[in-house]
């Protein structure tokens, strides 16, 4: 009895050293983020807080403006900004694009279009954020573990997706997700849109502190050199707060 019983140590302990490096710094990134919570446990997610933009060609952000981010797990996300006199949405309800921008005010009118690329535009955004919030591989990209160094694993996934997650050394939480992507760099005293240019993105997930057995960041910043793109504050997180169809749509 004793023989088996060493067997099946030596089978689990020698299955344990087997599984791949970039496997285990996800699952200890989802450790250290839910301490004795399960983040396969998340079903919804809301986000309240406050957006700042790169402004035009000004290199300089925006005023905080309200952003709210819904996501009832597996493929339900929308992202909510208020702009002034308009409102904006972007996100997805499985295959439907869920984009759009709305007046405030009767009598005021807003336009704006996107087409089905943009989707997949709004999936990469949802499986990054998933990823650095939570280091939870969304099934809506599928993606996949490609490899992994030091503290770093490279993920691939459905069009084209693709993004690379730094963990901290000392806590295993995801501190950065980074990928390239087009960027709009300012050109100061330009009356024209610039043209796009080849990037790396980094997103960094800071200031994490404890909500609901979990410990979640309240700052995200995205930058591509050293400009900084958008930095989003949050205020308020509710974790599994029932949310239905009628709460993502345009």
């Amino acid at each position: 009895m004793r023989i088996v019983e060493f067997v099946l140590m030596g089978l689990l302990a020698t299955a344990a050293a087997q599984k791949p490096p970039a496997a285990s710094l996800l699952e200890d990134g989802r450790r250290a983020v839910s301490g004795g919570t399960t983040v396969r446990d998340v079903r919804s997610l809301v986000v309240q807080g406050h957006r700042r933009v790169l402004i035009g060609s000004t290199g300089k952000l925006s005023e905080p403006r309200p952003l709210e981010i819904r996501i009832l797990l597996p493929d339900r996300y929308l992202r909510i900004t208020v702009d002034g006199p308009s409102e904006s949405r972007y996100g997805f309800a499985g295959g439907q694009l869920l984009n759009s921008i709305r007046a405030l005010k009767p009598g005021d009118s807003f336009g704006g279009s996107w087409g089905p690329e943009q989707l997949p535009v709004e999936r990469a955004w949802f499986a990054r954020f998933l990823l650095g919030m939570l280091s939870h591989t969304t099934a809506v990209a599928h993606l996949k573990v490609q490899s992994a160094t030091g503290k770093t694993v490279e993920l691939s996934g459905d069009e084209g997706f693709s993004a690379a997650v730094d963990f901290d050394a000392a806590t295993n939480m995801p501190l950065r997700v980074r990928h390239v992507g087009d960027v709009h760099f300012p050109v100061p005293g330009s009356t024209m849109p610039p043209a796009p240019q080849k990037a790396e993105v980094v997103w960094t997930f800071a200031d994490r502190r404890p909500v609901g057995g979990f410990r979640l960041p309240h700052r995200v910043v995205r930058m591509a050199r050293d400009t900084t793109l958008e930095e989003m504050l949050f205020e308020k997180f509710v974790i599994n707060q029932p949310l239905d169809a009628a709460q993502f749509r345009h």
